[in-house]
């Protein structure tokens, strides 16, 4: 499988190249493994949650080509790259049991990993002995963007895997006629095409420099027979054409899909080439090529990589100095195709660096044969511009791993309690930023761009949320002042018209029929970002137990059934005697359950919380506790009742008992209800329900 030179190098040299890779591998694994449990807000947060999102959905709705990204409103699904990073992401975590973003980084770092070999192949061919080959990879393993994004949850290395082993397969099979080669370019550089065709078309360049390469060897001298020539030509239009058709036929169909959705234009691919290729002018201007220099020089190679590079490709060899052009130039395409996008991404030259860094490793290749060094001399550059990389990272990447290791989201802490799990949180002024729908675990309606300024488009969006429930609505920025806007919303969802949460920049409406139980719950949360404003409008309401956030189910964990309904005049909580949790019953409060089929039996525990009758001056005057049964022909009889008074009343004290027989055949509805003492007065009434058994 492979070709190039043999080796050159004694044997000690062999055995010093061989560790020193193993030594720079091992460094490698080690820095990946730093920052593994973090969540993925460690770099290019957005595009990493994203990508995890897209993940979470695949495990829970199956793995599909149409995956779920649910950020921009029904339909869901706006595919961007091929799945193939998310599915086996996806399929490890459920095997594994790891988390996604675990999962994702063992996933990035084994693609990584494999993309190894053929770089190892690849080097031979530009003319590097094995054991030198070893040293270039040194470079690899020790570069800033290689040992950063390859741990992190991002297609990068999917796409950069693929695209090597296509360029090997490519030139393999061009040069040795291999089938082998043909058939890894083939699938490999589909795959590459479809997971990310920006990743792909920075290898189209070198193929076709290969190509020419090869074309030139078998052209035909005069009187002679076109056939090698034809038959290369062909190889490389089907195998250079094949992959690159896949990867415009994916997007044509990506684009079909998100075509569906009415807020999706600016992810189509025309709008996304247009943007990331950037403007003519800009290639000119020397603040991009200031800020393009700064990237590879902290993210690629450094300076003392670049001066090395430099000296040692200007030497008189001019045989092989094409190769360091050639190289430079694949290199430089990059940015000089997509020139925006390796603007604002660093990530992009993880596509390009290995081209930077293999001319790097053929000019080490030359330093470790100058003779006008001393050995130890050579070995001591080589050794510098390894450790530089390690150097660099640590004053650069790295820094972004422990200030993030647990960074997360207060509002989308508090929107996960507050909201139910199929909920849609709608959200303006955030663009499409995942952080928060990443965070609360819920899917979301977001307007990025210009699109908030868009009413059909909105007006689109939100018919399309028809059946599905909307717990919160985020304004952020000056979104926030919209309250025509929110009036509208709040009316047409059920939401809250003043906003519950705020603090400078954002504020949150939630629920209106929510807000008894949604208030006692943000109380709890102790929140040091937001304010949260309790209207008095929110007392007094019968809530569908059902419809409650699903933090708020387990307050009725110690019923069976739990109830259909409840009603609480002061809002819906627990709270502890000793090691029991009871739920707060201050009247008025009232539970609705529907009798299970042949009950015959109800057990109910209450009482009233000793902080209600231990100050005498500061104490309770009495709760009644009902139980009620409702007929279906809507009349109702009174079950049991018991007034206690604990205050007055020793006896009253702790946890009382209803034990009852329900009548034979009931199918009607049975409430337990709380009021006030004789006197209606509803100072310190803090009475409980300690479980309830119908059965």
């Amino acid at each position: 499988m492979t070709t190039g030179p043999a080796e050159n190098a004694s044997a000690p040299e062999c055995r010093v190249c061989r560790l020193l890779f193993v030594v720079v591998l091992a460094l490698h694994a080690w820095c990946s493994h730093l920052g593994w449990t973090n969540l993925p807000v460690d770099g290019h947060e957005f595009r990493q949650m994203q990508t995890a999102l897209s993940v979470r959905y695949l495990i829970k709705d199956g793995l599909r080509l149409d995956y779920p990204t649910p950020l921009l409103g029904k339909p869901w699904s706006v595919p961007l790259e091929f799945p193939l990073y998310q599915s086996a992401v996806a399929v490890i975590a459920q095997a594994t049991r790891l988390p996604i973003e675990q999962a994702g980084r063992a996933v990035g770092l084994a693609f990584f990993y494999l993309m190894l070999p053929a770089a190892y192949l690849l080097l031979g061919r530009l003319g590097l002995a094995p054991s030198r080959r070893l040293v270039a990879l040194c470079l690899v393993l020790a570069s800033p963007v290689y040992l950063f994004y390859s741990r992190t949850v991002l297609i990068e290395s999917t796409a950069l895997c693929l695209s090597v082993w296509f360029l090997w397969g490519y030139w393999a099979a061009l040069a040795q006629r291999s089938r082998l080669g043909g058939a890894v370019a083939l699938i490999c550089g589909g795959l590459a095409a479809m997971v990310k065709l920006t990743t792909f078309a920075v290898f189209l360049p070198p193929a076709v420099l290969i190509t020419a390469l090869e074309l030139r060897s078998v052209r035909p001298a005069p009187g002679s027979t076109w056939r090698p020539f034809a038959r290369v030509f062909a190889a490389a239009l089907v195998l250079g054409g094949g992959p690159f058709a896949a990867g415009i036929i994916w997007s044509h169909h990506a684009d079909a899909v998100k075509a569906l959705n009415p807020l999706a234009g600016f992810l189509l691919s025309p709008a996304q080439a247009a943007w990331g290729m950037g403007g003519l002018a800009q290639r000119f201007a020397p603040g991009f090529w200031a800020k393009i220099f700064s990237t590879w020089t902290g993210g690629v190679l450094g300076l003392v990589g670049q001066t090395v590079l430099g000296i040692f490709a200007l030497m008189p060899q001019p045989q092989s100095r094409w190769r360091f052009v050639a190289l430079m130039a694949c290199f430089l395409a990059g940015p000089l195709a997509f020139a925006n996008f390796y603007f604002i991404h660093d990530y992009y030259f993880y596509e390009s660096g290995l081209f930077l860094l293999a001319a790097a490793g053929l000019a080490l290749d030359r330093v470790l044969d100058a003779s006008l060094l001393a050995r130890p001399a050579r070995w001591a550059i080589v050794l510098v511009v390894i450790a530089a990389g390690f150097l660099t990272y640590s004053q650069t990447y790295y820094t972004l791993i422990p200030g993030n290791a647990a960074r997360t989201s207060e509002l989308a802490r508090a929107l996960k309690l507050v909201t139910k799990t199929d909920d849609v949180i709608i959200i303006y002024g955030q663009d499409w930023n995942p952080l928060v729908p990443y965070f609360s675990g819920r899917r979301a309606l977001m307007f990025p761009g210009s699109t908030q300024d868009n009413t059909a488009a909105q007006e689109t969006a939100f018919a399309n949320l028809k059946g599905e429930r909307v717990g919160a609505l985020v304004m952020a920025g000056p979104m926030r002042t919209r309250s025509d806007l929110v009036g509208l919303l709040a009316n047409r969802f059920g939401l809250s018209s003043r906003s519950i949460l705020t603090n400078d920049t954002t504020a949150v409406h939630l629920r209106e029929a929510d807000l008894p139980v949604i208030l006692p719950i943000l109380k709890g949360l102790l929140l040091t970002e937001y304010r949260i404003f309790a209207p008095p409008s929110t007392e007094s309401r019968r809530v569908a137990v059902d419809s409650l956030p699903d933090s708020a189910q387990d307050m009725f964990a110690m019923m069976t059934p739990r109830p259909r309904e409840v009603y609480s005049q002061f809002g819906i909580g627990t709270n502890t005697i000793g090691s029991q949790t009871v739920f707060d019953a201050h009247p008025v409060t009232e539970l609705f359950f529907d009798a299970p089929t042949g009950a015959r039996r109800l057990q109910a525990g209450y009482g009233l919380l000793p902080a209600a009758y231990l100050d005498p001056d500061r104490a309770t005057d009495g709760v009644q506790f009902e139980v009620v049964l409702r007929h279906t022909d809507g009349t109702s009889q009174t079950l049991a009742q018991s007034l206690l008074n604990p205050a007055a009343h020793a006896a009253d004290r702790g946890v009382k008992t209803f034990d009852l027989q329900l009548p034979a055949g009931f199918t009607g509805e049975i409430i337990l209800r709380t009021g006030p003492g004789p006197a209606n007065n509803f100072s310190y009434d803090w009475a409980f329900w300690s479980m309830v058994s119908i059965k």
